[in-house]
């Protein structure tokens, strides 16, 4: 009777522990998929400061600025802050774009580290920026 109440209890317990470990783990995925969506929504937005400032990607940025400054990992939102410091900083006819584009760039490569890809090989040289001319 003895052996029967020892793995009952054992049973109980690891059952006790996989509850908890699946809890967590779906806590870490939600919150891996909710970063990945604001980082998404940056990316796309942070175009208005890429030769495209639209209304549409200037509500854009306003929207998900906020998301990405709750979800973002400090290295990310270290990138960000050098981004719009350097935008901020400065009138918009002295912004140079090429240094425009490679702090987003480098966001870019920090939100990639942060959703999965932590040993990417990308670098900022890599990373193509599309503009229509046309």
């Amino acid at each position: 009777m003895e052996i029967v109440n020892t793995i009952l209890g054992s049973s109980i317990v690891i059952g006790l522990i996989g509850i908890v470990a699946k809890y967590y783990s779906d806590i870490r995925i939600d919150h891996l998929n909710r970063k990945k969506k604001v980082y998404d929504d940056l990316a796309q937005s942070l175009r208005v400061f890429l030769n495209d400032g639209s209304d549409e990607y200037k509500r854009s940025f306003l929207a998900c600025n906020t998301s990405v400054w709750l979800w973002g990992s400090d290295k990310v939102l270290i990138q960000l802050s050098e981004f719009l410091a350097y935008i901020q900083d400065r009138e918009k006819d002295s912004l140079d774009q090429s240094k425009i584009k490679s702090l987003f760039r480098k966001i870019i490569i920090e939100m990639r580290k942060d959703v999965g890809f932590a040993n990417t090989k990308i670098i900022e040289e890599q990373i193509q920026l599309v503009n229509f001319h046309y």
